[in-house]
């Protein structure tokens, strides 16, 4: 309790965690309303917790930007196709999110750095390239989960085809 007095954002950012769990479960089963609907409204709350704290970053806009997005698609647009194709929708809104931040010039592993590091060092060179070095890691990181999503898909795809037969 005495952290959450501390760090009013820590809550919300649990909140924003669950988000992604009910999303887990709920797809799991095949509940995709609830995993999108649910998931959208839960970031949609941490995100205005931690907007409001000072508290949000690159990660929990593109989650909200994916929770909305999959959200119009499956429960305005009843697609049949999401369902197959959401986990490279996922790793596709991270990896874009995190080139975008390359692009922009403004390395988003910078604001979780800020977090720990003491302030004097925020404008030190070896801290702005450090951070640039690990932004460009998880967008390699990221890229390559995209890669291997479409893989699954692809193969899965193929080989659940070909187990319906049995």
């Amino acid at each position: 309790m005495a952290d959450e007095k501390k760090d009013p954002g820590r809550w919300a950012a649990r909140l924003a965690l669950i988000a992604w769990v009910v999303y887990s479960v709920a797809s799991g089963v095949h509940y995709w309303d609830l995993a999108t609907g649910g998931g959208l409204a839960l970031c949609m709350v941490a995100l205005f917790e931690m907007a409001r704290s000072g508290a949000a970053k690159l990660w929990d806009w593109t989650s909200l930007a994916f929770f909305a997005t999959a959200a119009v698609i499956m429960i305005g647009l009843h697609s049949t196709a999401f369902p197959i194709y959401h986990v490279v929708v996922i790793w596709s809104f991270f990896a874009a999110a995190a080139w975008g931040s390359v692009v922009l010039g403004m390395p988003f592993t910078e604001a979780y750095a800020r977090e720990e590091a003491p302030r004097e060092s925020w404008d030190h060179p070896v801290f702005h390239r450090f951070n640039w070095i690990v932004t460009l890691f998880w967008c390699g990181l990221l890229s390559v989960n995209v890669g291997f999503a479409v893989l699954s898909v692809h193969i899965g795809g193929n080989f659940a085809g070909s187990c319906r037969d049995f």
